[in-house]
């Protein structure tokens, strides 16, 4: 299961192939990450497994 406060889950990049199930289908999600790059990543593996309402953080937290 994975770690959820007030709406955050914390899923490693390459666990998330995996535990899509834990990620709301019926509201927007915002992936990030340190600098941006991973979170992209992660915003094009959601797109393709049809999730609609994702968006990236630019620049990451660091930013």
């Amino acid at each position: 299961m994975g770690t959820a406060t007030a709406g955050v889950w914390r899923i490693p990049l390459a666990q998330l192939a995996e535990r899509l199930s834990e990620i709301p289908e019926d509201r927007p999600v915002v992936v990030y990450c340190a600098t941006g790059n991973r979170s992209v990543i992660a915003m094009s593996l959601l797109e393709h497994q049809g999730r609609a309402q994702v968006s990236n953080l630019i620049g990451g937290y660091e930013a």
